[in-house]
């Protein structure tokens, strides 16, 4: 791969990141957790690099605290997973799903079969990058409120579908002349988030906002 001038990095400090090639120096005393580290950044193991002989590490002692804690975790199952898909919930509930969907016109097949956001009362979405003349529309869900680019697609805009059987009633114009008179960016995606909408469900009368 093309070579450029650059300091090295050291294991520590590439811990969390992600990359395509890989350089790892094997100088003598290298930790297990070490090599670990430096070997499993990569998105592909033709992209590793080894200078110097590569030796195993030893296996953990038998008194590592990584491996205790694993051995406990197995017997006596402290933790327990309790996560509930939106999909499999089977009480009554006004659920909102938000998502910076970064083109709705690229993924809106994805949010059309993804069970997750078809279960949900509501549905907001920014970053649509979608223009007046996109048709947009969901199955089972309305869309009841939108901005759009004017001319060129651009990283903004928003989108909020409802399940076809809740009501609503739009509030939006007790914010215009607020994102109308401050030009700050901050001020405009903060009165987009309050503009949206006051909905009230059908079966039971509670209110969400």
């Amino acid at each position: 791969f093309p070579i450029v001038p650059c300091e090295a990095m050291t294991i520590y400090k590439s811990q969390g990141g992600t990359y395509e090639k890989v350089v790892v120096n094997l100088k003598k005393g290298t930790t297990r957790s070490e090599l670990y580290v430096a070997c499993s950044c990569l998105t592909k193991a033709s992209g590793l690099y080894l200078i110097g002989g590569f030796v195993p590490p030893k296996p953990p002692e038998h008194n590592d605290s990584v491996a205790m804690m694993f051995k406990t975790m197995r017997s006596e199952r402290m933790i327990k997973f309790s996560l509930q898909f939106p999909e499999e919930s089977q009480g009554e509930r006004f659920s909102v799903i938000f998502h910076n969907v970064q083109s709705l016109n690229k993924n809106i097949l994805d949010v059309k079969s993804d069970k997750a956001f078809l279960s949900a009362s509501m549905i907001s979405l920014v970053e649509t990058w979608t223009k007046p003349s996109d048709s947009l529309e969901i199955e089972g869900f309305k869309v009841v409120h939108r901005r759009d680019c004017n001319d060129i697609r651009k990283p903004f805009d928003q989108i909020t579908y409802l399940k076809n059987h809740l009501k609503y009633e739009s509030i939006a114009e007790r914010w215009i002349g607020l994102a109308e008179g401050n030009r700050g960016r901050g001020t405009r995606w903060r009165c987009w988030f309050f503009e949206i909408l006051y909905f009230k469900q059908v079966c039971n009368g509670l209110g969400a906002v």
